[in-house]
């Protein structure tokens, strides 16, 4: 395993040591008056509820409150955005604005958002020239300049979705005759670095140079950017055309000397790029997760008895060269999304066998995601995919199964709503909100509590407010703020996403949805950015007259 990545126990806080600790609670009730005996009465019936009537998440069938929840926003040939390169910056992020609403109403908390889709980049760079989707041609600045990515990345966490800067990372040039290339492209300088394959030109991953300009590329965007992870798709050596094979002879005399496997060695090369940049990332910013989504399939049985019951599909190790269990075992990712693009009822690949087989591959705690191809609503005509009930059954199994979640490919199917996806969704599995999940090998230490919490009946609702918490003792501080809301002698179950009514940035809320004549307990937690909460909770009691 991996040193700088190796995973630690996971936290645990139950009710029982929320209420076995007196020092966890605030509870006040400026309206009505009570005597501390009354609000000490208040105290004892919630703990005489936790000791006797302890609730079991599974019986009750609570929503889960930690789930990824991401779509990836492709920017290759313009799939999700800019929806045209000859958009102005001003249209450009409405659009992008506009994407982000839609996403948070359905229910998600990240995007992968392709910032490197063909040797290029949607930022200003001294190691890569723009993109030519985002301003037509490549090398050219958007005009008036600002700066995509920083604009991205804000108006992310300004909503509290996660930011994962996702590269294609051996793509050169996605289409010799429809690519523009800049003067100062790589291609033109160090044509031992790349090889053509069908229509495109890819870095050779075989050439150490290549690897490590990469490698610059990527860290260049962790150090300048407040990214909250790293996102490499499938392609790794391109996907295999009929009758023609990968042109790395050269790089295959030079460099492939100890092997006597050509296909072990672009292995190698692979394993060597994933296992130094899960490092480097680690090295320059701790926090910022590392993760790929490889293709659907490892191996097939008939392959290797440690393969899925898949019959004669294309193998991610065999001929991508891309050995996507291994990373997962050996923890040189935090996670991994393989993408099971296959119906339940598959003979040849099924989306069920798929996923019981990837949760079963040993990962010591690192998360599992499931990539879904949501793009099939709209791209094919089969019967299977014309409806969008084939994706909430395969999220119903996937929500039953040891995964931590989803990511849909791609975005602008949701902004669509194809067959009523996004419905479907916000009205079932994602209709309550949820936190991404923690990453304790990362970061385990919760934020301190915030203070000073009040509460202020309006003529609108209840007007929270409370303070800042001071730093954590890894000078870690709160990122953002859940608001829970309990009625009556309700006990207070933090596990339970359906008690949330607000996840804020600043240190106060107003509880529009609070109703006359009714008595709600409230609680504030404070979350920091790998998303490790409160573990000390503070209270405030309110009475609303009729």
């Amino acid at each position: 395993m991996s040193p700088t990545r190796s995973a630690n126990a996971r936290r645990q806080f139950g009710m029982m040591d929320l209420l076995a600790s007196s020092s966890i609670f605030l509870i006040v009730s400026p309206l009505s008056g009570r005597s501390w005996a009354c609000r000490l009465r208040i105290a004892g019936v919630l703990l005489f509820l936790a000791l006797v009537f302890p609730v079991s998440a599974q019986a009750q069938d609570i929503p889960p409150k930690r789930e990824l929840r991401a779509v990836w926003v492709a920017t290759l040939a313009n799939l999700d955005w800019p929806s045209s390169a000859s958009l102005s910056p001003y249209r450009q992020q409405r659009e992008f604005i506009h994407l982000l609403e839609k996403m948070q109403r359905v229910g998600m908390n990240a995007v992968m958002v392709q910032v490197r889709p063909a040797g290029d980049a949607f930022y200003p760079s001294a190691l890569a020239p723009w993109s030519q989707y985002l301003t037509g041609k490549q090398g050219r600045p958007p005009e008036p300049f600002y700066d995509p990515l920083e604009f991205m990345i804000r108006e992310c966490h300004a909503r509290n979705i996660e930011f994962h800067a996702w590269f294609n990372p051996f793509r050169a040039l996605s289409h010799k005759r429809l690519s523009s290339v800049a003067a100062s492209n790589l291609l033109n300088f160090h044509a031992d670095w790349f090889f053509t394959y069908g229509d495109s030109k890819y870095f050779d991953p075989g050439h150490p140079a290549a690897r490590a300009h990469i490698l610059k590329v990527i860290l260049e965007v962790v150090r300048k950017y407040d990214v909250d992870g790293v996102h490499l798709d499938d392609y790794f050596y391109p996907y295999p055309r009929a009758g023609e094979s990968l042109p790395d002879a050269r790089n295959w005399r030079v460099y492939g000397g100890e092997f006597s496997d050509k296909a072990e060695w672009r292995r190698s090369n692979v394993d060597a790029f994933i296992s130094t940049l899960s490092d480097s990332i680690f090295l320059e910013k701790q926090w910022v997760k590392f993760g790929v989504s490889p293709f659907g399939v490892w191996r097939n049985q008939d392959q290797d008895p440690r393969g899925s019951a898949t019959i004669r599909a294309l193998s991610g190790y065999d001929e991508l060269y891309a050995d996507a269990r291994k990373w997962l075992e050996l923890g040189w990712v935090d996670y991994l999304a393989p993408q099971l693009y296959w119906s339940i009822a598959s003979r040849r690949a099924s989306y069920r066998g798929l996923l019981n087989w990837w949760t079963q591959v040993p990962r010591d705690d690192h998360h599992l995601y499931i990539g879904h191809a949501a793009y099939l609503l709209q791209q094919t005509t089969s019967p299977k995919w014309a409806s969008a009930s084939e994706f909430i059954d395969q999220v119903d199994l996937c929500r039953n199964s040891s995964a931590l979640g989803d990511i849909w490919f791609r975005a602008s199917t949701f902004m669509a709503n194809a067959s009523r996806i996004c419905d479907r969704l916000q009205d079932g599995f994602y209709r309550y909100p949820a936190l991404p999940p923690e990453m304790p090998w990362l970061d385990s230490i919760p934020p301190n509590r915030p203070r000073s919490f009040d509460a202020y009946p309006t003529e609108d609702g209840v007007f929270l407010q409370w303070r800042q918490p001071t730093p954590a003792h890894d000078l870690d501080v709160a990122r953002y703020y859940l608001v829970y809301r309990f009625q009556g002698v309700e006990e207070p179950d933090f596990e339970d996403p359906r008690h949330i009514i607000g996840i804020v940035n600043e240190p106060e809320f107003t509880d529009l949805s609070a109703e006359r004549g009714q008595r709600y307990l409230y609680a504030v937690t404070a979350v920091d950015r790998l998303h490790n909460e409160s573990d000390r909770y503070v209270f405030q009691w309110v009475e609303l007259g009729e």
